[in-house]
């Protein structure tokens, strides 16, 4: 009996064919201990995931009630500590947002280490170092058949050298005009006697 029975069995009555469904005040243990029937050898057989469904969530549950009786809760754990016992969240927080603020550098740095940590784990998935050092060498081998097997590219064809193109020809630079020639000074005339 979880939190959730309430609501299982109101969803149970919801479907199609309207069963009965009742959550029991101290589950299984209580029905069997009033003395109602039960039948026996019974089976009830559940699917893998219900399994898996039903083991994370008990198991999450032990964890959780763990956790808050060593820690105690996120405000009471953090209210008691001293100053410098805090430096080490906040260089955490510090390093989170660095990580998000250089965001492609972590997506690369995340990269090689995935790519380490998977030779790591195929190195390791070994039984001995010689199966590894014979893995690796029929994969070198491999390589080396599919290289000989490949064509060498052609060489590229000669470039031709380009040809001049005829030179422009120059402008004739325009002639100066002539300079207009100076007006000749009138004579005085004479004065009359």
């Amino acid at each position: 009996m979880g939190p959730d029975a309430g609501a299982l069995a109101r969803a149970v009555e919801a479907l199609p064919g309207g069963r009965a469904a009742y959550v029991v005040s101290g589950g299984f243990e209580a029905w069997r201990g009033g003395g109602l029937k039960v039948r026996a050898n019974g089976r009830y057989e559940k699917n893998a995931l219900d399994v898996v469904g039903e083991e994370t969530s008990a198991a999450t549950a032990a964890f959780t009630r763990r956790v808050s009786a060593a820690a105690g809760t996120a405000k009471t754990t953090l209210s008691e500590k001293e100053p410098l016992e805090l430096l080490p969240l906040g260089l955490g927080a510090a390093g989170i947002a660095a990580a998000a603020y250089n965001y492609h550098v972590t997506l690369q740095f995340l990269g090689v280490l995935g790519l380490e940590l998977t030779l790591i784990n195929k190195a390791l998935a070994y039984e001995s170092p010689m199966a590894l050092l014979e893995d690796v060498k029929d994969a070198v081998a491999g390589l080396a058949e599919s290289a000989a097997a490949t064509p060498p590219p052609k060489p590229p064809a000669p470039k031709k050298a380009p040809t001049p193109a005829p030179a422009p020809a120059k402008a004739k630079a325009p002639e100066p005009e002539p300079e207009p020639e100076p007006e000749p000074e009138p004579e005085p005339e004479p004065e009359p006697e």
